[in-house]
């Protein structure tokens, strides 16, 4: 910017300013300038929402594990139909795979809403476990809810179509996803359903936002052929295994 200003200075002739040549040869400086410089802001933009975005995970997570062990159970996803004061809130059942998915319930969770949002502004997918989750205050649905169960709805796989748990008797609880840049697969709220602005997407990207409950993890990649830009959070039982242990020494202390 020094070389600009003095070459401006150097330009200036007289108090009638400077000719269109002069004028001309200085915005094509800025232009090769800014042309410079935004490649080199770009992946530090993208760093910075990946960021966001994993920051809100955790955040998230911890007011799950906060909520269960208040109430013995997760809450249920939120409507992303729902508006005004019921948006955010959970439902008070998800027993149905269809009811099993939504978005964060973050008035529920004592979250704002940016929080259930991704750094790129777009509402996560939340998924849980419809045969662990009831309704909060009964010792039996905590109970199941510790409990090993054998056929399980909510499934997260690898990009070769392989369980992430293996070959264990774990079950998942729950799964959180952002959907990427793009957006695709995220609920938008408001009356609708799924967003589908997204100009391309893998295969494992748009299972991820097909309405079921099962979904990809996979490394984030922005490969064109092959490209993964979601973030997938899951928790299991093991993972929630404090709460559990907890919850069985005071079951015998009485």
């Amino acid at each position: 910017m020094k070389f600009l200003v003095s070459f401006i200075s150097r330009c200036k002739h007289d108090e009638a300013g400077y000719s269109l040549i002069e004028l001309a040869i200085v915005l094509a400086i800025i232009g090769i300038i800014g042309g410079l410089t935004v490649p080199l802001l770009i992946p530090q933009i993208e760093r910075s929402k990946l960021e966001i975005t994993r920051r809100h995970h955790q955040e998230i997570v911890d007011s799950l594990a906060s909520y269960t062990a208040l109430y013995r159970t997760l809450p249920c996803p939120a409507d992303p139909a729902s508006q005004g004061q019921e948006a955010g809130v959970a439902r008070l059942h998800c027993s149905k795979a269809a009811e099993a998915i939504g978005i964060i319930p973050y008035r529920t969770l004592g979250l704002p809403e940016s929080v259930a949002r991704d750094g790129y502004k777009n509402f996560m997918t939340y998924a849980v476990e419809p045969k662990l989750i009831f309704r909060p205050g009964s010792e039996f649905d905590f109970k199941r809810f510790c409990e090993k169960i054998s056929l399980r709805s909510l499934k997260v796989t690898d990009e070769n179509g392989l369980s992430v748990l293996g070959t264990g008797e774990d079950s998942i609880l729950f799964v959180l996803i952002s959907h990427g840049p793009s957006g695709q697969g995220a609920y938008i709220g408001k009356g609708t359903t799924q967003t589908r602005q997204g100009l391309h997407s893998s295969k494992s990207e748009t299972e991820n936002g097909n309405g079921d409950l099962i979904f990809i993890s996979s490394p984030y990649s922005t490969r064109e052929d092959t490209p993964f830009r979601h973030i997938v959070t899951w928790k299991t039982q093991r993972n929630f295994a404090g709460i559990c242990t907890s919850y069985r020494l005071h079951a015998h202390r009485y």
